[in-house]
């Protein structure tokens, strides 16, 4: 089973890109269809990859708790 992208839109109109597990765009598009969305494109994707923090968020973060420990 491979993974696909899909482009889907909701009945209020709000446009989402979800990733599912399939055997083809057809069934990919039936999966999306059982979920009560309606599919507009569908491509072969690997899932989307979690967003990290900046870097300097990270470091600002740290600071914090540093300043924090010392109270």
């Amino acid at each position: 089973m491979s993974g696909f992208l899909v482009k889907a839109v909701s009945s209020d109109g709000v446009q989402s890109e979800v990733y599912i597990e399939a055997s083809s765009t057809t069934d990919a598009a039936s999966k999306i269809r059982a979920r009560g969305l309606t599919p507009l494109s569908a491509r072969p994707g690997n899932p989307p990859r979690k967003k990290r923090p900046p870097r300097g968020a990270a470091v600002a973060a740290s600071r914090i708790v540093r300043e924090l420990g010392a109270l």
